[in-house]
């Protein structure tokens, strides 16, 4: 995995923001001032694999396996990112809104390799609400269109979303891009991937994340078409 450059060579992260606990990560609120960004303020998201608590959780197999291939602990991370970097290289401006947040670089922590992302925010500059709020809030009729759309390139651009769910997508601007973002669950970590390969296996998987999103959000979702609409 490369640095980048401008990147601090390592970050202690004792004192830092905790915005998540996911189940291979933690997830952590940075600014650019803390990682040698020209902007101070700048917000970005680190994720760091939770290595030491999953070899707590893997049998003496695994674990050994961790020691002898210690790398294989940042697959996640890893594969997100060259996921990531794949479809932007191949993303054309007319098909629409990039449904990802900037990859920035990988940064050493004292709890081991992190990547670190742009932040998506909100109009006042602070983390942009996730789909659940709007659903929280009673309020998910005005993300109808964004979700649709963003469906909409899932669909016809081939994203795997392996974790497509409503904490996982956020409304806000990034790059001066106000959309719905998937900020997490996205590409896969598996050595062989059948849904980057098969665009039909993924589509399949994708029509039962967006039902099972459909749950989450009291909307109705089409297979057929793709499409949410309001409940009945």
């Amino acid at each position: 995995m490369e640095k980048l450059a401008t990147l601090t060579d390592f970050l202690d992260l004792s004192s830092f923001e905790k915005i998540a606990n996911g189940k291979q990560r933690n997830i952590y609120l940075v600014r650019g001032k803390d990682v040698g960004f020209p902007d101070g303020n700048q917000r970005f998201v680190l994720k760091v694999p939770r290595r030491q608590e999953r070899l707590q959780r893997l049998s003496s197999a695994k674990r050994l396996l961790r020691k002898i291939y210690p790398a294989s602990s940042l697959r996640v991370i890893r594969k997100e990112a060259e996921y990531w970097k794949a479809v932007s290289c191949r993303w054309n401006r007319e098909w629409g809104p990039f449904p990802f947040p900037q990859f920035v670089g990988f940064v050493e922590t004292s709890e081991g390799t992190g990547a670190l992302w742009n932040a998506v925010c909100d109009h006042q500059g602070n983390l942009a609400p996730q789909l659940k709020d709007f659903v929280d809030n009673n309020d998910v009729t005005g993300m109808l269109d964004a979700l649709n759309q963003f469906v909409r390139l899932c669909m016809t651009r081939h994203i795997v979303a392996t974790d497509l769910q409503y904490r996982n997508v956020v409304f806000g601007t990034e790059l001066d891009r106000t959309q719905l973002f998937l900020v997490d669950g996205f590409g896969d970590h598996r050595m062989i991937s059948f849904r980057r390969v098969s665009k039909s296996y993924n589509r399949s998987k994708l029509v039962h994340s967006c039902q099972k999103l459909a749950r989450q959000t009291n909307l109705c979702f089409q297979p057929e078409t793709g499409v949410f609409s309001l409940s009945d």
